[in-house]
């Protein structure tokens, strides 16, 4: 589920078959029959939304009992430098926010090895994030649980 049209389109053409769909709709309202799947990937979409809380509840709704969010955002992207994000997640806020609708199972630091002052100069890999390492995160990813 993708609102960029062009991007869904795409995706059929390349990857669509006959058990295999992309469909356009609000990240808010995916269309989707309530308890339908059994896993949901969303990777750096949690910090473009005005309403992080529209989107874990459609999430929860439907994925099935016990379904799985894998889920991702970056660690503290400014703003300011980076205009299509509504706000910035520290470890803290990305886990609060699941907390309402999820039980995060797992987290953990995802780094590019780039050069990029948000990569904070680590090798590139996903490793387990801890209170040693949280800060020299990139970026976070979430394995979560429905409630």
């Amino acid at each position: 589920v993708d609102i960029d049209n062009d991007a869904v389109e795409y995706a059929n053409d390349v990857y669509g078959q006959e058990d295999i769909e992309f469909r356009w709709a609000s990240a808010y309202e995916t269309t989707l029959e309530p308890e339908c799947v059994d896993v949901i990937t969303s990777f750096e979409t949690l910090e473009h939304l005005e309403d992080e809380h529209a989107l874990l509840l459609e999430f929860s709704r439907i994925l099935r009992p016990k379904g799985t969010l894998v889920i991702s955002t970056p660690n503290l992207w400014p703003c300011a430098t980076h205009p299509h994000h509504v706000r910035e997640y520290d470890r803290a806020g990305f886990l609060e926010a699941l907390s309402k609708q999820f039980v995060v199972q797992q987290i953990y630091n995802q780094n590019s090895g780039g050069a990029s002052e948000f990569n904070r100069g680590q090798p590139r890999g996903i490793v387990p994030t801890t209170d040693d390492n949280h800060l020299s995160a990139e970026c976070f990813i979430a394995v979560c649980e429905k409630r």
